[in-house]
């Protein structure tokens, strides 16, 4: 059965920075309003500025309009929308902006890129209900209301939401960064929804990353998620490398985001970018040597196969430590069952596969969305 536990979203003031923890891991420390400046180039800022914001000019939407229906609805005394599409409903109090008008055809194409970016995968099996609030102020009144036990730790999160039950809790923080957040968070909403079995956390965050990825060709409504084209990430992971302060991989595994922001804050937003790596890692590195098992992993979740599997492990020591690892959700268990026994060899895999992505010029394959390494 699916444990559904709020999953906690971190975002700083820096756009597309770090956000997603997993729902099954309550947070020690519960989010920040400080600002963690990731390094970027100005011209590159600038021209994700402007492929993100995309052409200020309202033009009507190219693709087929999503939206079903629209009902009004009203939160605490301010009038808002429930927008439905195929897959969504969008609670929102968000006034007639772009941004509005972009969640219905953003939703719908970030679920798509789910369903078929790895593996086709199952539809939700109901509506995923969002919440998008038009200020922090009602965001923080719902978080009270939907969570009164544990409202104290969400409400210490400074730019940012949560997901909890498949549902995603949002405000606005600007158009590009609280799309980045929903297409995060929508994945965690799906995989909540869907997946009997959840994944390994860093599985679980990395998948999350992996599906951030989008622009808007220009200036429309209409997205084009690309897995690669993420310069935040990549930013923060050649960030990291530059400074030595890459995350072991026996450490990243063993870790969540909340754990490496009890440290340090640069540190959660490298640990996003190593997961989000190592998802690529294991999607073609080593001439795809991990990918079928990547989608065994995937499908094992959602048929809800893992526990069974890592029972049945002759890899992994005693019974009570397998499924210990399944419980808890962290370590290495799940490399060595599904892709590799033999850690070492793996961890320097994944290391010269990092190393290639952060390699002279790679940025420019990262900002056309394409992949940085080399086939073998």
């Amino acid at each position: 059965m699916s444990i559904r536990l709020p999953v906690i979203l971190l975002l700083m003031s820096v756009a597309l920075a770090a956000w997603g923890c997993s729902r099954d891991v309550a947070p020690s420390v519960s989010g920040t309003s400080s600002s963690v400046p990731v390094e970027m180039d100005p011209e590159v800022r600038e021209r994700l500025r402007r492929r993100i914001e995309g052409d200020r000019r309202d033009r009507s939407l190219q693709k087929e309009d999503p939206v079903l229906s629209t009902t009004q609805w009203n939160f605490k005394g301010t009038d808002g929308l429930i927008i439905e599409t195929a897959h969504f409903r969008i609670h929102t109090t968000l006034p007639d902006n772009r941004l509005r008008r972009s969640l219905p055809i953003f939703m719908e194409t970030a679920l798509a890129h789910y369903l078929s970016e790895l593996k086709e995968l199952p539809p939700p099996d109901a509506k995923l209900d969002s919440y998008i609030f038009a200020d922090r102020d009602d965001w923080a009144t719902y978080t009270k209301q939907r969570l009164p036990r544990t409202s104290d730790t969400f409400l210490k999160l400074g730019r940012g939401g949560y997901t909890t039950d498949s549902d995603a809790i949002l405000f606005d923080i600007g158009l590009g960064d609280t799309l980045a957040i929903a297409a995060h968070e929508g994945w965690h909403q799906y995989s909540q929804s869907r997946f009997r079995h959840p994944m390994p956390i860093w599985m679980e965050e990395g998948m999350a990353t992996f599906m951030e990825g989008h622009r808007f060709p220009g200036g429309t409504y209409s997205p084009s998620f690309h897995s690669w084209r993420n310069m935040e990430r990549f930013t923060a992971l050649r960030r990291a490398a530059r400074y030595d302060n890459l995350i072991p991989l026996a450490e990243l595994l063993e870790g969540s985001p909340q754990s490496f922001l009890e440290d340090d804050q640069k540190g959660m937003f490298t640990y996003y970018a190593q997961v989000w790596v190592l998802v690529h890692f294991l999607n073609e590195g080593e001439g795809g040597r991990y990918r079928d098992a990547l989608v065994e992993l995937i499908d094992d979740a959602v048929e809800g196969r893992i526990a069974g599997r890592l029972a049945a492990s002759t890899v992994l020591g005693s019974r009570a430590r397998r499924m210990s690892s399944f419980r808890s959700r962290i370590g290495p268990a799940i490399v060595l069952e599904y892709f590799n026994p033999d850690f070492s060899e793996f961890n320097e895999q994944y290391d010269r596969f990092l190393q290639q992505v952060i390699s002279t010029g790679s940025g420019n394959d990262i900002w056309r969305g394409r992949s940085p390494v080399d086939s073998p």
